[in-house]
């Protein structure tokens, strides 16, 4: 069973079709296309704001529940409230301003896994 993520919503979320469709251009006349996968997926690049006291927490659940990336977890789509199974696409990224204490900012990019 699949880690749900364990924080608080993403305070912005982008959803980005992954090209389904291959181009071949051609000597003459309109490029041929033809689609790439029988589905659509979906890449999501998130941003999340978390209290300081969840920064071991956060990695904690990276490192471990998610293999350092390699396994799927549910989060909830902040738009359409369904509950999807994603996993890391690129190792998260995280930073923090002293003007922003006590919170630090998580950047993360995801991609949708089907079940």
């Amino acid at each position: 069973m699949p880690s749900a993520w364990p924080f608080r919503p993403p305070s912005t979320w982008q959803q980005v079709p992954v090209k389904p469709v291959i181009r071949s251009e051609v000597e003459d006349g309109y490029p041929k296309t033809r689609r790439r996968y029988t589905k659509v997926w979906y890449q999501y690049q998130t941003n999340f704001r978390l209290h300081w006291n969840d920064y071991d927490a956060f990695w904690t659940f990276w490192r471990v529940d998610c293999q350092g990336g390699a396994s799927p977890f549910n989060i909830q789509h902040p738009i359409t409230n369904e509950t999807v199974l994603v996993r890391f696409a690129a190792e998260p990224e995280v930073s923090s301003s002293v003007d922003i204490k006590p919170w630090f900012d998580v950047s993360m990019r995801l991609e949708l896994q089907f079940a």
